[in-house]
């Protein structure tokens, strides 16, 4: 078995040279014991340059306003029929679900949006 790796040891791509013709001529071989290991975690895993080692995940990119935006939106979609007319609510649950729309509509307006995002929390 081979492995491509980057920079930072974590698997670009495996080879088997029963299936592949083509090997990356800077592919390192590996034991088909380190392949299986790797492949059961690939995330949690890095090549040291000798041997494959725990690591944590990689972050997951921070998200851009226009997709906390998207999720703000989601969240207002799902109680819009909190205010409808005919809702089946008490004025008291109208009026909690009328400031949990405000503090969603707030979010934008955070320190460190939209990097840094506080959900209100829905009524209960």
């Amino acid at each position: 078995m081979y492995a491509t790796i980057n920079a930072a040891g974590r698997a670009t791509g495996f080879y088997d040279p029963q299936l592949h013709a083509t090997i990356p001529a800077e592919a390192i071989e590996i034991s088909v014991e380190t392949w299986s290991a790797w492949i059961a975690d690939t995330e949690r895993q890095r090549w040291d340059g000798t041997a494959l080692v725990a690591c944590d995940p990689p972050a997951a990119p921070p998200l851009t306003a226009d997709q906390q935006r998207a999720r703000r939106n989601a969240r207002l979609a799902a109680c819009d029929w909190t205010q409808g007319a005919d809702a089946p609510l008490t004025t008291e649950a109208r009026a909690a679900w009328a400031a949990y729309r405000a503090a969603l509509r707030d979010v934008p307006e955070q320190p460190g949006f939209p990097a840094e995002v506080t959900w209100p929390n829905a009524p209960g």
